[in-house]
Formats: structure tokens, sequence, C-alpha cells
């Protein structure tokens, strides 16, 4: 009795660690319905710090010392797969909006996906945008899909994995180059949801000898993973980048300071 007991215990403490494990994998499926809504907000500060002679010029043109700019999106977008056939699926992204949307409302985008491998984009119809316009969109969307896409791996609850991320920061007639290092903790299983915290820190890794740049950045968010679904259901990102850059001629600061909301509803 005493051993039928403990291997009931032993059981249960089994199913319930088992329980708490997932493969995370983020992929779509076949004949599934996402619609999608995403905000994001970007401000930057820029500040002169000098030499003199450039700060008194910025005064005498009246130029604001420092400097803002905020820049707000919004993007909404229907996210359609077909069924099954021969190992892939067709996928349709429209996106929808009014006349102020970044992106013209109507613009549609096809494309495939092969089970286990990341979307391909094929086409655009988006008579709106121009012809060139269209062809760096596509592929602006396809570096997106594949930026965003995270390996898929057998994670358990309080564990972490790390992404490493390349970014260029264009200064002027320069570019900056920045590693930006994603953790990702899985915090808990709520309601067949897994939950995400990720924190995010920005160094340099490239030297310019014409400029001198300092730079450094933190982040943090959460996602909230739709374990049967295999997709976000939410996905939110805060992050500050603080930059300084000098030579002979100027100084200023940057201040960069971005937020994303993402979320997805998912149906048949």
């Amino acid at each position: 009795m005493k051993k039928l007991l403990l291997l009931s215990i032993l059981f249960f403490i089994s199913y319930e660690i088992q329980a708490q494990e997932i493969l995370f994998k983020v992929a779509y499926k076949p004949n599934l319905v996402y619609k999608q809504s995403m905000e994001s907000t970007s401000k930057n500060t820029v500040t002169y710090l000098g030499p003199n002679e450039l700060l008194k010029r910025l005064e005498e043109k009246n130029l604001e010392n420092p400097k803002y700019t905020l820049s707000k999106n919004h993007i909404e977008s229907t996210n359609s797969t077909g069924s099954l056939k021969n190992g892939k699926f067709p996928l349709t992204i429209k996106f929808e909006g009014d006349e102020k949307s970044i992106i013209p409302s109507g613009t549609t985008i096809y494309g495939h996906v092969v089970i286990d491998k990341t979307p391909e984009l094929d086409s655009i119809n988006a008579p709106k945008l121009d012809s060139l316009y269209r062809i760096d969109f596509l592929s602006s969307m396809q570096k997106v899909i594949s930026q965003v896409s995270l390996p898929e791996q057998k994670i358990k609850l309080g564990e972490s994995f790390v992404r490493e991320m390349p970014i260029s920061i264009p200064i002027g007639k320069f570019n900056f180059n920045l590693t930006n290092t994603i953790t990702y903790t899985f915090k808990k299983i709520e309601n067949n949801n897994a939950y995400f915290d990720i924190t995010q820190i920005y160094a340099i890794n490239s030297k310019n000898t014409d400029l001198s740049l300092k730079a450094n950045g933190s982040g943090n968010g959460q996602i909230i993973y739709d374990i049967e679904n295999t997709f976000y259901l939410l996905y939110e990102l805060n992050s500050t980048i603080n930059m300084h850059v000098s030579n002979e001629e100027m100084e200023f600061k940057v201040v960069s300071e971005s937020s994303t909301k993402q979320t997805t509803n998912i149906s048949k």
C-alpha cells in the first residue's frame, strides 16, 4: 500500500513538472484568421553641447536645442491561412485603416508557409503604393518576419533564453552598429497561455575614426503566448537608447525612446 501511494505521488509530481514545460515555437497554422493590431511610438531628443560657435548659430537661427521629434503609428491587418497541401499552405496579409495609415488600406501581401519554416512572401497588391516602393516594402516585411521569428525550443518554467540582434543607427553620413541582447524568461502558465518577461541590453560594437560614439540602452516588455495555436497574443516592448557623439566640429547627445504593442486575436 505504501509503495502504491509513493508511486502515485511520484506520478503526480512528474506530471506537474511536465505540465510546466512547453515547446515554444512561433508559427502560423492552417485555416486560421489572425487579426492583428500594432501601436508604436518613437520619441527622439537631440541636444547639441558644443562647440560654442555651433550653439551660437543655432540660437541665431532660432533652432530648438534640445530638439524633439515624435512619431506614432497604428497598423491593423488580417492575416489568413488556407488549407495544408503537400506540406505547405497559403498566407494572405491584408492591411486595414484610413487615409492617415502609414500602410494604405487594402494593401495585400500573398505568401506561403512550409511547415516548421519561416513564412515566405511572394507578391504584393498595392495600387496606392509606387511600384518601386512596393518591392522595397515586400522585402522589408520579409525581413521583419525573419527577425521576429524565434528558435523552436523546449523551455521550463523559470528558464530563460537569449537572442542577439544587430542594429544599425545612421547619424549623418555614418552608420553605427549596436548589439541588442534580448532575454526571454518563462514566468507562468495561465488559461493555456504562457507568459514571458523580456529584458534588453544595448551595447555598441563598432568604431569610427571620424566620430566618437558612446552608447548604451535597456528595455523591458512581455509576451503572452497561445500554447495551442503557437502564436503571440501580446508582444509588448519599451526601450531607451542613450548616445553621445562628438568630434572636433560638434558634440551632441541623443536619447531615443520607443514603445511597441502588438495584439493578436486568433479565430477559425
